[in-house]
C-alpha cells in the first residue's frame, strides 16, 4: 500500500516537473518564455550588430561611413522593391485579362528584368564602395562573406521560427 502511494506521488511530481519544463519554452520552442522580449536578447542582438560585416576591427570613422552607405543602399532597395511590386501587379493584371496581349506582358517582363539587372549593378557598386573603405586584412574578412551578407545575419535567419532551408520540397 505504501509503495503504491509513493509511486503515485512520484508520478504526479514527475508529471508536474515535465509540464513546468515544457511551459517555460515560450513561442519558439527553445529558451525561456518571452525570450524575444527579454533584456538579454536585446543585449545579445546589439552585440551582434556592434560590428559590421563580421569585421570587429573597424575604426569609428569606417563604421560611420559604412552605415551611411548602408542607409543610402536601403533607400535604393526600398525604391527598387516598390517599382518591382508595381511591375508585378501590372503583369498580373495583364495576365488575368481575357484578351491578354502577350506583347504587353513581354514588355513588362523585360522592364522587370532590366530593373533587376540595374539593382544587381547597384549592389555590386555598393560592395565596392565598402571594400574601398577597408584595410587589406578587413577586405579579406569582408570578401569571405557569402553573397555580401554577414555570417551572423545568415545564422539569425536560419534560427528564425519556421525557417525551411528548401521550402516546398517534399510537399505534394
Amino acid at each position: 500500500m505504501k509503495t503504491s502511494v509513493i509511486y503515485v506521488i512520484g508520478c504526479l511530481v514527475f508529471t508536474l516537473l515535465v509540464t513546468e519544463a515544457f511551459s517555460q519554452r515560450g513561442r519558439g520552442g527553445f529558451g525561456p518564455a518571452g525570450y524575444g522580449r527579454s533584456g538579454q536578447h536585446v543585449e545579445a542582438q546589439q552585440a551582434r550588430h556592434d560590428f559590421l560585416y563580421g569585421i570587429e576591427s573597424l575604426s569609428q570613422e569606417q563604421r560611420d561611413k559604412i552605415r551611411e552607405l548602408q542607409v543610402q543602399r536601403r533607400e535604393q532597395s526600398l525604391k527598387h522593391r516598390a517599382e518591382v511590386d508595381e511591375l508585378r501587379a501590372r503583369k498580373r493584371n495583364l495576365m488575368v485579362d481575357k484578351d491578354s496581349d502577350m506583347g504587353a506582358v513581354n514588355r513588362v517582363i523585360d522592364q522587370m528584368t532590366a530593373r533587376q539587372a540595374q539593382w544587381m549593378k547597384e549592389n555590386a557598386a555598393h560592395r565596392q564602395a565598402i571594400r574601398n573603405l577597408l584595410t587589406d586584412e578587413q577586405r579579406i574578412i569582408f570578401d569571405s562573406q557569402t553573397a555580401g551578407r554577414p555570417v551572423m545575419r545568415q545564422m539569425d535567419r536560419r534560427s528564425q521560427r519556421g525557417y525551411q532551408p528548401n521550402p516546398g520540397r517534399g510537399r505534394r
